[in-house]
């Protein structure tokens, strides 16, 4: 038997997915996220972000929503220190319409993640034309722990999750239609790139399958070249605003979270090693992380990958790409983060591709079956019903380390935040490692140490890294710029800054937190400290 005969005997023809099926897999997606809630308020008592950064989101949304401006302290000139300005832009709309954070914010990204659900099942149907497939893929998804941590985040991380896929359907989706129609795909990944930069790399593999798509249609060289000069110009005008914006802010087309946050662990890698290796160990830490969720899906996607190459289905060569190639590259551009960082944030789309081709392993399973003359639907049934069932350990375990680090952020980050609110003066400036919930809940205006805000640290922060990049010791020597900027309170993990922490005839320890069971802060200790650098 052939491989057309095959695609034959396990294609449905039917027109598409119906809507009961995708009101199950978002009912699926809700009962999984059920525990993370239950957890969240058992651990920590209130609701909250298992994340620091969420709060930068909102302090940056709230100034936005009160027509400040798009700064992180009021008064201040524009700042984009916020990766993701579309979603804080999302952030400020929710928050004029309830004029609260975190649930509205938990509310709009679990609704977005139910929207990856149903997305990566139509992608799904796309790719296969099988209701059951669409709906297997559809709830896979739905039980995917690192979506779930998503959409309960905070940050932008189910945003662009659901543009990615969303440009991948319109892409599949148009790919037989006039070349025009892919420029809506365009537009939606140059939408993604505003939630995360590097999701421009899944533009380039759009325009690479389409190149492929197109040589293996005998489509002529130069009307392919006049397609794609077409989309790049499409992409970089939708980008122009957001390039222009950062530009102004700091001289960059990019936002200064990558200037801060890059150079500290080595930019685009000149070494010829670390260029070699490091693409290899960031696929195996992919891997690694495909198993610790979910170890049949991950085998699946192993078989899927043979399936693709082999038979390529529309998709075939997309799907792929972004899910692998996105790693690799990714890595080359900004090596911050393994693969599972602070639960997948920054790979989080990686996990619905992951089950779009492991959706293609019971394909190419189906496929092995009938030619052996086994009837296939059972196994199949069988085959998924485990895959379910293996998500079970993983939900718990990160159900539970939700909860610790939501407890985490509350009782340090926000705490402190709000005994700055009670206990200073409404002018005091307050220099911070951690700059969220303490900037959200203190009210103060904060010097950022880290630079994410304040670009005006990050030539001190790169001399310094320079100097000594493999210390903390390096950080205890911003004393000069501290003296310069005189905060009233420095606010800092002592572990961060070992010297500068013990100087006394500087800084005085008026408050601190300790965390007996923290799994998320930069350290187990945050303390705050009164400044006395005018007296020195």
């Amino acid at each position: 038997m052939n491989h057309s005969q095959d695609e034959r005997q396990i294609t449905d023809k039917r027109f598409n997915i119906p809507i009961v099926y995708y009101l199950f897999i978002a009912a699926a997606l809700l009962l999984a996220v059920t525990p993370f809630l239950i957890s969240e308020w058992q651990q920590a008592g209130q609701w909250g972000f298992p994340l620091d950064d969420s709060w930068i989101h909102c302090q940056y949304a709230r100034n936005l929503a009160h027509g400040r401006g798009f700064v992180y302290n009021p008064g201040d000139p524009p700042s984009n220190g916020s990766t993701a300005p579309l979603w804080t832009l999302l952030a400020a709309g929710a928050y004029r319409l309830t004029g609260e954070f975190p649930v509205t914010l938990k509310v709009v990204g679990t609704l977005l993640a139910v929207g990856s659900a149903l997305l990566t099942a139509y992608i799904i149907w796309l790719m296969f034309k099988r209701r059951d497939y669409a709906l297997m893929g559809g709830i896979g998804t739905a039980l995917m722990p690192p979506l779930l941590w998503a959409g309960l985040l905070g940050m932008e991380a189910a945003l662009y999750t659901f543009l990615v896929l969303l440009g991948i359907a319109g892409h599949i989706k148009f790919a037989e239609r006039p070349w025009v129609y892919q420029l809506i795909p365009t537009a939606i990944l140059a939408a993604a790139v505003t939630a995360r930069p590097e999701t421009g790399l899944i533009f380039v593999f759009v325009l690479v399958d389409g190149w492929v798509r197109g040589r293996r249609a005998n489509t002529a060289g130069r009307r392919l070249l006049l397609r794609t000069a077409g989309q790049i110009a499409v992409f970089v005008l939708l980008l122009m605003p957001y390039m222009w914006y950062n530009w102004r802010a700091t001289g960059l087309p990019y936002p200064n979270t990558y200037s801060a946050k890059v150079p500290a662990e080595g930019s685009l890698s000149t070494e010829a090693l670390r260029v070699l290796t490091g693409p290899f160990q960031a696929v195996v830490g992919q891997l690694g992380g495909y198993v610790s969720v979910n170890i049949v899906v991950t085998l699946l996607f192993a078989a899927g990958l043979v399936y693709l190459v082999a038979r390529r289905p529309r998709g075939w060569l997309i799907v792929p790409l972004s899910a692998i190639g996105y790693v690799v590259f990714r890595w080359l551009a900004a090596p911050v983060g393994s693969f599972m960082f602070q639960g997948n944030r920054y790979y989080t789309h990686c996990f619905p591709l992951a089950v779009i081709v492991a959706v293609a392993g019971l394909a190419e399973l189906e496929v092995q079956l009938r030619r052996r003359g086994i009837e296939p639907r059972r196994i199949i049934t069988v085959v998924a019903f485990v895959a379910v069932v293996a998500y079970a350990p993983g939900l718990y375990s990160w159900a539970q380390a939700h909860g610790v680090a939501v407890k985490n952020i509350t009782e340090m980050q926000v705490h402190l935040g709000k005994w700055l609110a009670a206990n200073t003066p409404p002018d005091s400036l307050i220099a911070a490692n951690d700059i969220g919930a303490v900037a959200f809940f203190s009210r103060r205006p904060i010097l950022d140490l880290v630079g994410l805000v304040n670009p005006q640290v990050l030539p001190h922060v790169y001399a310094l890294e320079e100097a000594n990049p493999h210390t903390g010791l390096a950080r205890d020597s911003l004393v000069p710029y501290l003296r310069r900027q005189n905060p009233d309170y420095l606010l800092i993990f002592p572990n961060w800054y070992p010297q500068l922490s013990q100087q006394t005839d500087l800084l005085e320890p008026v408050y601190s937190v300790y965390l007996e069971d923290n799994i998320v802060c930069g350290g187990d200790e945050m303390v705050l400290y009164k400044t006395k650098f005018t007296d020195s």
